[in-house]
């Protein structure tokens, strides 16, 4: 079982993905998985940086993560604001690029791209499960 936390900036995105990312490939992920699994961590990490402590001081972000062949449990957890990406607008796609609304669509590419992904605010705490398969 891997576990880690670390600050919620930027700089820390990298070490974060390649963390789990190492744990995949132990697990035996494929490559394609691997890269399913980068841009889903990715997106999470980015909300959190950019959302949950948007209107405080950067927090920790802490990631749990159980494994086993073919299956990532992922478990992260951040003491920003309340954020229920589950509860997230779905961005309308049939518009043309330029009358979107921005955000959304990475939202969007973590709920096509998990098997499983669950919300819950806890003890001043956001908690997202996230079930990645290889594909």
């Amino acid at each position: 079982m891997l576990s880690i936390e670390l600050p919620a900036v930027m700089e820390n995105l990298q070490v974060f993905q390649e963390a789990v990312i190492r744990e995949a490939e132990l697990t035996g992920f494929s490559s394609k998985g691997v890269f399913s699994l980068q841009l889903v961590l990715e997106e999470v990490f980015m909300n959190i940086v950019n959302h949950a402590y948007a209107d405080s001081e950067s927090g920790p972000v802490s990631v749990a993560v159980e494994s086993a062949p073919g299956e990532m449990r992922i478990r992260i957890e951040d003491h920003g604001a309340p954020f229920n990406l589950l509860e997230a607008d779905k961005p309308d796609t049939t518009l043309d690029m330029e009358d979107r609304a921005i955000g959304g669509m990475g939202i969007m590419l973590i709920r096509q791209m998990a098997k499983e992904l669950s919300y819950l605010r806890e003890d001043e705490k956001n908690i997202v499960h996230i079930t990645m398969v290889d594909s």
